[in-house]
């Protein structure tokens, strides 16, 4: 078997991205719906974002709804434009938030983040390449 015969299997790529992206979207918004008082004090006081209750409830919809869609391979575009833009939000916030403590060197500050930039990297793909196999619809 040589790479060249794994051609054959590349519309795979994108899904087997958005299946991984998919499952941690939505356990990531469920586990916001359960423990929506702590996420909003982390939300409000160690990164500093406005709206308390209501900004988690916008992020855990738009994680849970995503993530499905993600799941289900159907309208995968659609759902990686908020997808990207709020994991894009959350890595920077966590970046500053990280920057800000005294206790954290850069390197430290980048570890705290890379969750969300490397989210949003696989979304910004998704969104350019659509949804690949075993997709509701492309």
């Amino acid at each position: 078997m040589t790479l060249e015969s794994l051609d054959k299997y590349k519309e795979w790529g994108p899904s087997v991205l958005r299946f991984v992206l998919g499952s941690l979207f939505v356990v990531a918004g469920v586990q916001k719906f359960m423990m929506t008082e702590g996420v909003t004090g982390m939300f409000s006081n160690m990164l500093g974002l406005p709206g308390g209750a209501a900004t988690v409830y916008l992020v855990a919809i738009i994680e849970l709804v995503g993530g499905l869609m993600f799941l289900t391979g159907w309208n995968v575009r659609v759902a990686a434009i908020p997808l990207t833009i709020a994991m894009l939000v959350a890595g920077i916030t966590m970046w500053n938030a990280a920057l800000g403590n005294p206790d954290m060197n850069g390197w430290q500050a980048f570890m705290q983040s890379w969750s969300g930039f490397l989210a949003a990297a696989g979304c910004a793909s998704l969104l350019l390449s659509g949804p690949g196999a075993a997709a509701m619809k492309k």
